[in-house]
């Protein structure tokens, strides 16, 4: 793989993480001007174009995840999870749901073999087909059980989920046989987004009030809460010991 078109798939991660942090994060809020917004679209239009002319079968990836992170951001969110959400507006999935439809269109009446070529029944199409569900099926989960903006929780768990993308990067690269080229791509672009995502947190989004639940751990509360439950029964309903 040419390494210009991987550095160019981090820096789409890079651009969109930096949009998202721009717009959901009150401390950023001052630079979010409109050159600098319509500078990083710009951004985000080149470098996923580039990526998607490098290999097509990248376009199934980014479709896949704008609805994973439109069914998170307005299903799972908002349903289960109980704190404060703060998402961009939801019109920017379906913006971009058009956008790669759109482009999807272009790209299988430009060479209708290099997303054809899908349909066989090989390995490297069934590990294709397992990243694809899998990366549906993480969105969401993620942002799930990490929904809070500042806990410690989240970012550990970014950082480590930046050290398997790091990991799984060269594995890609080397068996060319089982991988297309989005794979390898789609990492590189996830190790940008953790990065900018790890990188405000850590610098920007420092001042947490502990008694806010928005920035505790979802998670852990579940996980106390689970603890507690027996402890809790018993307390309500003692048992009583009557002498004989």
């Amino acid at each position: 793989m040419n390494l210009l078109i991987l550095l160019t798939s981090f820096l789409l991660g890079v651009f969109i993480k930096v949009y998202d942090e721009l717009l959901d994060e009150p401390v950023l809020k001052s630079y979010a001007t409109l050159p600098i917004l319509n500078g990083l679209i710009g951004g985000i239009v080149l470098t996923g174009v580039a990526t998607m002319l490098y290999d097509p079968t990248i376009l199934p990836f980014i479709g896949v995840s704008l609805i994973a992170m439109y069914l998170g951001d307005t299903i799972f969110y908002n349903s289960y999870v109980p704190y404060e959400h703060k998402s961009l507006n939801d019109t920017v999935w379906i913006q971009g749901l058009f956008v790669t439809a759109a482009l999807l269109l272009i790209a299988f009446l430009r060479d209708p073999a290099g997303l054809t070529v899908l349909a066989n029944y090989d390995i490297k199409n069934m590990v294709w087909l397992v990243g694809l569900i899998g990366g549906f099926i993480a969105i969401p989960v993620e942002g799930f059980l990490f929904p809070e903006e500042t806990s410690r929780l989240k970012t550990v768990a970014r950082i480590f989920g930046a050290c398997l993308c790091l990991i799984a990067l060269p594995i890609t690269l080397y068996f060319t046989n089982l991988f297309y080229d989005s794979i390898p791509l789609c990492l590189g672009a996830s190790i940008g987004m953790i990065a900018v995502s790890v990188i405000v947190k850590l610098l920007f989004v420092k001042t947490v009030d502990k008694t806010d639940p928005r920035n505790q751990s979802f998670i852990m509360n579940m996980l106390r809460d689970w603890r507690q439950a027996p402890q809790v029964a018993t307390t309500e309903h003692p048992i009583q010991n009557t002498p004989e």
